[in-house]
């Protein structure tokens, strides 16, 4: 499909319940598809996370996206799915290299 729309690069995910976020407490599989280099999987492994599980709520993420709330889910969770996003761009290759490790 992203060859047939004249796209570059695309990187799919489907997280557990078909949302597009990765949850990176569990290990996962995205597929990416590069122009020059084709289709590719793109290994997620499960990352370290806080061990209490927040409430979702809009005040939380309001307070991750302030940069308020640090080593929560919440924020685990927005990072890991920024980090599909640079992986997606050419940015960087893995995950990991967006974690640090």
């Amino acid at each position: 499909m992203a060859e047939r729309l004249g796209r570059t690069r695309l990187l799919v995910l489907k997280g557990g319940g078909g949302e597009a976020e990765r949850v990176p407490a569990k290990p996962g599989l995205a597929y990416l598809w590069d122009r020059a280099a084709g289709r590719s999987d793109v290994a997620l492994p499960a990352e370290p996370m806080p061990a209490a599980a927040e409430a979702p709520d809009l005040a939380l993420f309001r307070a991750v996206w302030r940069g308020e709330a640090k080593g929560t889910r919440a924020e685990a969770t927005v990072l890991a799915t920024i980090a599909l996003g640079l992986i997606a761009l050419g940015r960087t290759d893995t995950a990991a290299e967006v974690w640090g490790r």
